[in-house]
Order: structure tokens, then C-alpha cells, then sequence
């Protein structure tokens, strides 16, 4: 006869404390309550992991049009255990935007987000099965309004879904970045993904920059900064990952740039989308930035994938790392037009060698004495933001 083991009751209490003591529960900011609490004087602080799931999951901290909710990272703060959250979904994005059943649904974060040079490490987020749903994914999902500042998004691992999809951000309007860093793994399946920002409608961003490894499904639309830029700036800015996508397809600049919400268009040009520095750019300019890369797929264009009315000027890309570049005849006569256009505003490619020389972007007057540097033992020998982690 098999002798049963009773356990003593304190001890089955014990495991079951002990389990719920090691799950990460949502605390808000230790200064909720305080006067003024949320404000420019007296933002929000955020200071563990718990306070950064609370802003996540508490749709009523994100302010609003009339009234700009103020945060700021006290700490460096391990997002490990993201993976364990929300049935395998991970990290849920702070602010939303959505297409459910053919409805349009917003609620975007508004405020400012200082992140005060600390990382937020090893966040993760799957949200490929959202069935029914097209979610913008990313730290912040969707932000209005906005200034995001001095974050670092170290080592993630995002899966966006049908959405537009950033590290950073997954869709942004009338919003600026500044100071920003991102590196690990973004997925998607979508047709706007960035290593930072996956679509962006009248953005700045400043002095920011990538080595994320970005893997799309050949949708179109991928940039090592940035998916889509409309009506926006970009400028002292740079990548250097990965980017592996499958030949892609574009929407038309004009549609896209005038129907820039519409998330369910379908209008389509045949032509290369996927951009070193970002996917489709219209309207818009980019100055004193780069992209280089490892092991850069064929399908990508060095700067940006397709660009409307739009200006790249004092810009440089690595020539070694795009030369796999494949193109049609046509696409072969349009890339010589684009080059041409680029030859003229003082954008350009050069060999790798060239890419750790200051002098070689001292000629186009990028500033080593404040903005950039350069070390042999940093960033393979690459410029980088002399404000930015590497």
C-alpha cells in the first residue's frame, strides 16, 4: 500500500506566498499622491519594474490633450520578466491605436517621458497573435503630442502583430524624440517598422540612434530608425544593425503621405521599401546622419526605401555594407536619379575605412566638439552620439 506524504498547511501558504511575492504586480510612482505629482516641477517617478507596469496598464496615467502628464526614470530597470506577463503577450504599450472589427480605436499617451540616461533592459512584447485586432506595439504604442527623452531600450525582443511597430514607439504624431537608444530584436509582419519608431506623422527626432536587428516579412516599410516618415525631421542620427527582409512592396507616396491614418489602405506601388535609415520618407528631411549595418540584406536601400517630396542632405551610408543591393534594370535608373539628387545635396556613400575618420564628416561640417565622436574601441570604430550608451 503507497504511503501518501501529507505536507504540513504552512508550507503549501509558504509556496503559495513565495510565488505570488515573485510576480511582478503594478505599483504607481511613490509620488502619486504629492502635490502637483505629474507635473513639469513634480513629473511622476518611475523606479522599478512595477511602476513601469502601472503606467502600462493604467489607460487614466497617460494624460490628455489639454493636460501633459510628466515622467521620470529614477533607475535602470530589468524588464526580464515581461515575458511572463499577460498570457505570453508580455509588456502591454502605453498609449493606443487600434483597428478592431473595422473600427478605428485611439487612446494615445500624452505627456513627456524623461528617461534620464537610465535602460530599460530585456522588454518583451508578442503580439502576433492579436487576432482581429491591427495594434501599434512598442514601449509606447501610440503617442500625441509628445517628447520622449534620454531612454535607452536595451536588448529587446518585440513581436509586433498588424500594427505599425517601433522598440520605442509604434506610432507617433506631432511628437519629438530626442536622445533615444535602441538595441536587441524587433519582428513584424507589418508594413511601417522602425528600430526605433514604426510610423511617425510630424515628428523630430534628435540625436538618436539604433543597432537593433530588425527581421520583417517583406510587407515593405522597414528602416533601421524609422518605418514611415511623414511631414517630419530627422538629424544627427544613425544605425548600424541588421535588416533582413524578403522584396517588399510600397504604398504610393502621395496616397500614403495624404492618407497617413488609414490603416486599412491598400494601395500599392511595386517598388522597394526598406530603408538603412528609414522605409518611406515624405515630406520630410534628413540631415548629418548615417547608416551602416552587419550583413545588410539585398533588399535595402541605404538611406531610405522610397522618399517623396522629400530632402536627405550631409548624410553618408557604408558603401561595403549595401553593396548586395539588388535592383531591376528599371529600379537601376531610378537608384542612378536618386544618387544623382543625393551627389548634389552632399549625401553619399564611402567604404568602410572612410566611416571611421572624422575628416570624412568634418567635410560636410557634422560637429565632433559637441554632438559626435569617434573611438576604435566603441561602436566598431563608428561615429556615435557622444550623449548615447552604446
Amino acid at each position: 500500500m503507497e504511503r501518501r506524504i501529507k505536507r504540513p498547511m504552512f508550507l503549501i501558504a509558504l509556496a503559495v506566498g513565495l510565488s505570488i511575492l515573485q510576480a511582478t504586480i503594478a505599483h504607481p510612482p511613490v509620488n502619486l499622491a504629492d502635490d502637483n505629482a505629474g507635473s513639469a516641477s513634480n513629473p511622476y517617478l518611475i523606479s522599478s519594474i512595477e511602476n513601469l507596469r502601472w503606467l502600462s496598464e493604467t489607460p487614466t496615467a497617460w494624460g490628455s490633450e489639454t493636460e501633459l502628464v510628466h515622467y521620470s526614470q529614477t533607475v535602470d530597470i530589468d524588464a526580464s520578466d515581461t515575458q511572463n506577463w499577460n498570457d505570453g503577450r508580455g509588456f502591454l504599450p502605453i498609449g493606443i491605436a487600434e483597428l478592431r472589427e473595422q473600427e478605428h480605436h485611439e487612446m494615445p499617451f500624452y505627456g513627456v517621458y524623461y528617461g534620464n540616461g537610465f535602460y530599460i533592459k530585456n522588454i518583451y512584447m508578442d503580439h502576433t497573435e492579436d487576432i482581429g485586432r491591427i495594434q501599434s506595439v512598442g514601449l509606447f504604442g501610440y503617442i500625441k503630442n509628445s517628447s520622449l527623452n534620454n531612454i535607452s531600450m536595451v536588448d529587446v525582443e518585440i513581436y509586433g502583430g498588424k500594427g505599425q511597430t517601433g522598440a520605442l514607439v509604434g506610432t507617433l504624431s506631432d511628437s519629438n524624440i530626442q536622445n533615444c537608444f535602441s538595441s536587441g530584436t524587433v519582428y513584424s509582419s507589418t508594413s511601417a517598422t522602425g528600430g526605433l519608431v514604426g510610423g511617425a506623422y510630424n515628428m523630430s527626432l534628435l540625436y538618436s540612434s539604433s543597432i537593433a536587428t530588425i527581421i520583417g516579412s517583406g510587407k515593405g516599410n522597414i528602416g533601421g530608425l524609422v518605418g514611415i516618415m511623414v511631414e517630419s525631421s530627422m538629424e544627427n542620427s544613425f544605425y548600424k544593425g541588421h535588416i533582413q527582409s524578403p522584396p517588399s512592396i510600397l504604398m504610393s507616396g502621395e496616397y500614403l503621405t495624404s492618407k497617413y491614418h488609414d490603416l486599412t489602405s491598400q494601395e500599392f506601388i511595386d517598388l522597394p521599401s526598406n530603408g538603412g535609415l528609414v522605409g518611406y520618407i515624405g515630406r520630410s528631411t534628413i540631415v548629418q546622419s548615417y547608416a551602416s549595418g552587419r550583413d545588410i540584406h539585398e533588399n535595402v536601400r541605404p538611406i531610405a526605401g522610397s522618399m517623396w517630396k522629400s530632402k536627405i542632405e550631409k548624410c553618408f551610408w557604408d558603401k561595403d555594407m549595401f553593396q548586395k543591393y539588388h535592383r531591376t534594370f528599371i529600379q537601376k535608373v531610378f537608384e542612378l536619379f536618386s544618387e544623382m539628387r543625393l551627389f548634389f545635396s552632399k549625401s553619399r556613400g564611402v567604404v568602410s575605412q572612410k566611416m571611421t575618420i572624422s575628416a570624412t564628416f568634418k567635410k560636410n561640417n557634422w560637429d565632433f566638439d559637441n554632438v559626435w565622436t569617434i573611438d576604435p574601441l566603441s561602436n566598431y570604430g563608428y561615429p556615435y552620439l557622444k550623449d548615447t550608451k552604446i
